[in-house]
């Protein structure tokens, strides 16, 4: 039981944050042909040009964002992956990504979610 429980919760997650990916990427899109400033863009002089005058310095990485992944990358590619973003928004992302919950949290919950099974 407990690993069916802790394979649906890393399924969910996963299916969770590839929804938000996701989310960012159209959003971007659709802002870009709005001609406002969007989160993400498709290469390094479209992101320069958008935050120009701000103080914002563009990530440098030759092949753009590269966030984590629980999976390998053979099996998934975050959709946001090799998209050009600030520094500061890259690093909330990346940060975002790596923040995963704790076995104790975990616990916690699944012994909430049994409690509640059981009434």
């Amino acid at each position: 039981m407990n690993v069916i429980a802790n394979v649906t919760t890393d399924l969910s997650e996963i299916a969770a944050r590839d929804r938000f990916y996701n989310v960012i990427k159209t959003g971007a899109a659709e802002q870009i042909a709005r001609g406002e400033r969007a989160m993400v863009y498709p290469t390094y002089n479209q992101a320069a040009k958008a935050w120009q005058g701000t103080g914002q310095k563009i990530i440098e990485a030759a092949d753009g964002l590269k966030l984590p992944a629980k999976l390998g990358e053979e099996a998934y590619t975050v959709p946001i992956n090799g998209m050009f973003t600030t520094e500061t928004i890259a690093q909330g992302l990346i940060h975002g990504a790596a923040n995963q919950l704790g076995s104790i949290t975990k616990i916690y919950t699944t012994r909430q979610l049994s409690w509640c099974l059981k009434d």
